[in-house]
């Protein structure tokens, strides 16, 4: 009898630990790329806005480009839309020229799998200088019904107008605070929390009788 509680203890306590152990979290991934202006004489920087789910279904992306650096006074904005699987705009993709944003909120009812384009920038301007693109107050939500936030990670860009250059650069710290959520697998939703609570009350039981039968007496 004594054995059969040594081995149950031992496989709770492994299996707990196994349960809460922090493990590495793939997140998904919001990223931009310029891509060649295939209009003839058109001099503008194509930005796409993309996502990489990384192996997850996501099927709401919201926040905000931020542009910053060298932005000249001429600079043109436009968004399009157009070949984007999220087709649910809840707050469109526009440009505010005082705070120098794009804020959005886009969706898509049956999610998205494999990388894909959020929405194009079009950005022109006469006066060359780097400007940097980068993400505010960004998150993506998984198509699981329960509309749960999921861990994000994100890349910021220079880009070069005048030259249609670009440099990418990693957000590092943005990438960090990011990815310090939901490292813990067996707490990412309502039911992993109960099923740890229940492995954890059952476990203190089973040593209390196990203490009391064999260490006891």
């Amino acid at each position: 009898m004594y054995k059969i509680f040594s081995s149950f203890i031992i496989a709770l306590v492994v299996g707990l630990f196994v349960w809460l152990t922090p493990q590495g979290v793939s997140a998904a991934e919001l990223y931009f790329k310029v891509v060649p202006n295939t209009t003839e004489g058109d001099q503008a920087v194509i930005l796409e806005v993309r996502l990489n789910p990384e192996s997850k279904i996501i099927n709401v992306v919201e926040g905000a480009v931020s542009l910053s650096g060298d932005i000249p006074d001429d600079l043109s904005i436009e968004i399009n839309k157009e070949d984007s699987p999220f087709t649910i705009w809840p707050t469109e993709p526009s440009y505010n020229k005082d705070q120098k944003i794009v804020s959005f909120v886009g969706g898509t009812p049956d999610g998205v799998s494999k990388e894909s384009l959020i929405f194009r920038i079009r950005l022109l301007s006469k006066i060359p200088g780097v400007i940097n693109v980068s993400w505010v107050g960004v998150k993506t939500y998984l198509n699981d019904g329960l509309g749960t936030e999921e861990s994000t990670s994100v890349k910021s860009l220079d880009i070069n107008l005048g030259t249609k250059d670009s440099e990418p650069m990693t957000d590092e710290k943005f990438v960090e605070d990011i990815n310090t959520k939901n490292i813990f697998p067996g707490f990412q939703s309502p039911l992993n929390v109960t099923i740890s609570l229940l492995l954890i009350i059952i476990f203190l039981i089973v040593i209390f009788y196990a203490y009391k039968k064999f260490i006891k007496n």
